[in-house]
This record gives C-alpha cells, sequence and structure tokens, in this order.
C-alpha cells in the first residue's frame, strides 16, 4: 500500500468509529425518549398536569425548541459533558411532550363514533 492508500483506509476508519459514537448516542436518546413517555403516560397525575395547564405543557415544548436552537447553535464551543447532559435533558422533554400528544390522540381515536358501513 502507497501513504495514499493507507491515509484513505485510516481516514475511513476515523469516520466509520464517529458514526457509530453518533449512531450510539442516538438510541441513548430515543431509549431515553421511549422511557420517559412510557413513564409519564402512565402516570395519572402527571398527566392531569400536563393536560389540564396549558401553560405547563406549552413552556415545555418551547423549552424543548429553545434547546435545540441553543445545541445547534453552540455544540461546537460547548464541552463534550455539557453536550451530552443537555442532549440528554432534551431527549427527556422530548418524551414528555411526545407523551402527552399520543394520549390525547389516542382518546381522540377512541372517543370518534364510526361512520356508516
Amino acid at each position: 500500500m502507497d501513504a495514499w492508500t493507507t491515509n484513505t483506509v485510516q481516514a475511513a476508519d476515523r469516520v466509520s468509529a464517529f458514526l457509530w459514537k453518533v449512531y450510539g448516542w442516538m438510541a441513548v436518546g430515543l431509549g431515553l425518549t421511549a422511557v420517559v413517555a412510557f413513564a409519564v403516560a402512565g402516570s395519572p397525575e402527571i398527566l392531569r398536569t400536563l393536560v389540564g395547564n396549558r401553560l405547563v405543557f406549552f413552556g415545555l415544548v418551547i423549552a424543548e425548541l429553545g434547546l435545540v436552537f441553543y445545541l445547534s447553535a453552540r455544540a461546537d464551543r460547548m464541552a463534550p459533558g455539557t453536550a451530552a447532559g443537555l442532549f440528554t435533558l432534551y431527549s427527556a422533554l422530548n418524551g414528555v411532550t411526545l407523551s402527552v400528544r399520543e394520549v390525547l390522540d389516542a382518546r381522540h381515536e377512541a372517543s370518534r363514533s364510526p361512520g356508516p358501513p
């Protein structure tokens, strides 16, 4: 192998290792979102608070969106631990907001009367 091929193989190995880490973080975030959504959907008290007080729910949605903008703008300048913590917070907030939406959609579907055949 010449120097060019060796560098290309090393670069491909670095990219592959990086992508494994990215997909690993994505899987952790998705798993956390699912666990939080399941916990919130199974807690009548939390659901009652979120559905009964729109200010709380929309405050969480706005916080989630603000966190996305903040992470997008500053991810390259953040310490890895800070970025990981904020991503974890985003995943948990996403689980809360998605669980409320899914529970409300399920209730809406259940309350709809079937139409004529």
